[in-house]
């Protein structure tokens, strides 16, 4: 797996990895929020627009608690 991107905003105190599994074709978006790996919250998706969509929306969002419900897929 190889990392594409990561973003760290400073004012909502999240940060973002993106990386690419080409062994089973997927994206993988990684969460931080305050330094902390929320790995539950790990998402994959074969649709590269998807990954960076759901990273950039979650990194921008301000957090009014340290909880993260992961999105599903559908």
């Amino acid at each position: 797996m190889r990392k594409l991107i990561s973003i760290d905003n400073k004012n909502t105190n999240r940060k973002i990895s993106i990386y690419r599994n080409a062994d089973y074709n997927e994206w993988v978006v990684r969460f931080y929020e305050n330094g902390i790996h929320l790995t539950e919250a790990d998402y994959h998706t074969d649709d590269s627009a998807d990954a960076y969509d759901t990273a950039n929306s979650w990194v921008n969002k301000s957090s009014t608690s340290s909880s993260l419900v992961p999105p599903v897929l559908v």
